[in-house]
């Protein structure tokens, strides 16, 4: 009776084993990592929380502010980034990655904040924040380029410039 239980125990161990090695067939696709999978939903979720204080700094200087180039950038800000996660969220859809709806409270708090500010002190601040923001998004965005899943690499390719434009703008209206 042990010889039997120790012969099918060993036959079990062989059956599990062979299941547990990778195909040989080359067809069959490999699947992502953890890492890239983890990668991927980073860069959703960070480009996604980013547009969205972005658009609600561009509608607040576009309601705010006196300076009309500085409306008029809020506003053009608002629709650059309204597209932006509009394909984001279509690809995040598309790879399964929850899409966040709402900003931490934290940054609901500063935006609050800086509307209650003084219009000219906001007015400065804003385009301090912008153009920092603006170049992290730049250097996310270029970090992307060199992502392992091509929807990636293709979003942050054909986006990429309007940031540059955005930081060009920016930057002349100091």
């Amino acid at each position: 009776m042990k010889n039997g239980r120790l012969i099918m125990t060993i036959a079990v161990i062989m059956v599990i084993t062979q299941s547990c090695r990778p195909s040989e067939n080359p067809k069959v696709p490999v699947d992502k990592t953890i890492d890239e999978h983890l990668q991927e939903a980073l860069f959703i979720q960070r480009t996604a929380l980013d547009g969205m204080k972005a658009i609600a700094l561009g509608n607040l200087a576009a309601e705010k502010a006196t300076q009309p180039q500085l409306k008029n950038y809020g506003s053009q800000l608002v629709r650059n980034y309204e597209k932006i996660n509009g394909s984001l969220k279509l690809m995040a859809s598309s790879k399964a990655i929850v899409f966040p709806t709402t900003l931490p409270m934290e940054e609901q708090k500063r935006i609050k904040e800086l509307g209650d500010m003084e219009v000219d002190y906001f007015q400065k601040l804003y385009l301090k924040i912008m153009i920092e923001d603006i170049r992290k998004d730049i250097s996310l965005f270029k970090g992307a380029q060199n992502a392992p899943d091509t929807a990636i690499v293709n979003f942050a390719s054909k986006n990429l410039p309007l940031l540059e434009q955005q930081l060009q703008k920016a930057l002349s209206l100091r």
